[in-house]
């Protein structure tokens, strides 16, 4: 089995155009989603896995249009908060996913809302993506399959951590907008194949939109 981890593309958020918990992708990023998507096609692609926030979303869905590759929701790969959401539930629902996404397929324990509670901490969050690894050598441990993981940078670098088999500490793996980490599982061991892969974004700039993308749908 062969994970290719990656971060979500350049958010509104990462360049403070934005402070809604689930914003969308910059013009750069969306480039950078598309950059990515042609590099991750090269290496083959059998599933993309997605955390359910918009910004993900969006990168993963560039990845599995180019792919031709199934695209669905993983919840366990969400962001880490460090402060509890407020009242109104700042996600999409499952509704709106289905709207927004068309293509994406919902795991059938993915409530419409109230599905995460904040906050975590880092030892949590290390927990959380040893629990993802665990899942994910249950489902495909046993065969070939080459599954793209598109989260968020925090638990991006906890998952690396947990791979490693890393006890919780103050030390931290840093993962970069739109790179790719990639794991492999072979014959019951581990090996770190890259790590922050950013060679495919030079030329990223090239792939930004002229035009801001529709707005997505509140229902």
């Amino acid at each position: 089995m062969i994970l290719h981890v990656v971060r979500h593309a350049e958010s509104l958020a990462n360049v403070s155009r934005s402070t809604q918990i689930d914003c969308d992708l910059s013009e750069l990023g969306r480039g950078q989603a598309q950059a990515v998507a042609e590099e991750l096609a090269r290496l083959g692609v059998d599933r993309v896995l997605s955390s359910p926030y918009r910004r993900t979303l969006c990168t993963a869905q560039a990845i599995a249009e180019r792919s031709n590759a199934p695209f669905e929701v993983l919840p366990g790969l969400h962001e880490h908060h460090l402060s509890a959401f407020p009242p109104d539930w700042p996600l999409m629902t499952r509704a709106e996913l289905v709207v927004n996404f068309p293509a994406l397929l919902l795991p059938d324990e993915l409530a419409d809302r109230d599905w995460h509670r904040p906050p975590e901490t880092d030892a949590q969050v290390l927990e959380r993506m040893a629990g993802v690894l665990a899942l994910l050598e249950e489902r495909y441990g046993g065969g070939n399959q080459r599954l793209v993981l598109v989260t968020h940078g925090s638990p991006a670098g906890k998952l690396v951590q947990a791979f490693m088999g890393a006890e919780p500490s103050r030390s931290e793996v840093t993962i970069a907008n739109a790179s790719i980490t990639t794991l492999e599982t072979t014959f019951g061991k581990r090996y770190v194949r890259c790590v922050n892969r950013t060679d495919h974004l030079r030329d990223a700039s090239e792939f930004a939109p002229t035009q801001r993308p529709t707005e997505a749908v509140t229902l």
